[in-house]
Parts: C-alpha cells; sequence; structure tokens
C-alpha cells in the first residue's frame, strides 16, 4: 500500500482546525481512509445509515476539539472511532 498523502483528503475544501491538521499529517490522512474503510464495512454489515451518520457527526465535533489540543489527541480520537465502526460491523445492526 502507497504512503497517505495529504492530497488523498478533499484539502482544497478544509474546513475547520480538525480538517486543516489532518492536511498537513501524513499519518492522520491514513487514519482517515482507514476510518473511511471501516466506515463502509459497518454500512455493509447493516449498521443504519442514521445511526452512522449521526455518530459521525457527533465525532466530528469530538475531532475539533482534539484538534486544538495536539495531533495525538486527534490520532486517538481515530482509532478509537476506527474500533468502533469495526466492532459495529462485526456485530451488525442492534
Amino acid at each position: 500500500m502507497a504512503p497517505a498523502r495529504a492530497d488523498d483528503f478533499p484539502c482544497a475544501d478544509a474546513r475547520g482546525v480538525g480538517e486543516q491538521l489532518v492536511c498537513g499529517d501524513p499519518q492522520l490522512v491514513a487514519a482517515d481512509r482507514r476510518m473511511a474503510r471501516a466506515y463502509s464495512r459497518a454500512q455493509r454489515a447493516g449498521v443504519p445509515r442514521e445511526v452512522l451518520r449521526d455518530e459521525q457527526g457527533d465525532w466530528l465535533a469530538l475531532r475539533e476539539d482534539a484538534a486544538r489540543r495536539s495531533p495525538q489527541a486527534v490520532a486517538d480520537l481515530y482509532e478509537q472511532r476506527i474500533d468502533d465502526l469495526n466492532a459495529q460491523a462485526q456485530d451488525g445492526p442492534d
């Protein structure tokens, strides 16, 4: 797998501190790509779209807050969300 690049993330449209931080950090770009794959797996497993959408909206707000603290806080938040999405994909819908 090729290393993630900031141009893989929609940086031209980056809004907010969180998106801007991701655009400047290849490791966070890679985490965002892993999260997108986990989100897709959860969708395919039948987790209701509105549940995923609402959770993702909450997560984005948390990412904004974490971005004001440190890149590591954002990286940790990504890993938590990826783990959560993967667990939902394995468990299927509630």
